[in-house]
């Protein structure tokens, strides 16, 4: 993985940890799953 393919990190408030990537060829996420996050913690 490379950091292109990165779309979000997400600091969960149990304190872990979620990276949402895609693989090449792939579309990126859907707003729609992004809805509610914050973009600084």
């Amino acid at each position: 993985m490379s950091f292109d393919q990165v779309e979000a990190v997400v600091l969960e408030s149990t304190g872990d940890i979620s990276v949402l990537h895609r693989t090449e060829g792939e579309d990126s996420l859907h707003q729609d799953l992004l809805e509610g996050v914050r973009k600084t913690p």
